[in-house]
């Protein structure tokens, strides 16, 4: 009885969906880049397949391990497909970008599709 126990146990563990999702998702992609402005700085989340990865903010360069895990939380929080919508890319930067003046997302799929991404406060501003 003990032992079908630590069975269904384990095996239980090990089909619940992880924090590790959408990883597989973005180093399958050729390119993922988020270009953020924000009370004048600029901060810059980057990967490029297949292990280049570089985070910026103002003068301030970041690039392997130490980026790797910024690009990989804010790619799973972006939730990037090519389904995804410029508002719902918007609502989740200012979670963590409050005055956010402007994003540029780009993603290359593994496809080799090209998607880009874009928001300014100022043009926004104009048209309302």
């Amino acid at each position: 009885m003990r032992t079908g126990f630590v069975f269904v146990t384990l095996f239980l563990l090990f089909q619940l969906p992880s924090s590790n999702v959408y990883a597989a998702d973005y180093t399958n992609s050729l390119l993922f880049k988020v270009t953020i402005w924000q009370d004048g700085v600029e901060t810059e989340f980057e990967f490029e397949n297949p292990s280049h990865y570089e985070w910026e903010n103002g003068s301030t360069v970041i690039k392997g391990e130490k980026a790797k895990e910024k690009v990989k939380e804010l790619y799973n929080r972006l939730e990037i497909s090519n389904k995804v919508e410029k508002e719902h890319l918007l609502v989740s930067l200012q979670h963590e970008f409050p005055n956010l003046d402007g994003f540029v997302v780009r993603w290359i799929d593994p496809n080799n599709n090209l998607y880009t991404w874009h928001w300014n406060r100022k043009e926004n501003q104009k048209s309302e």
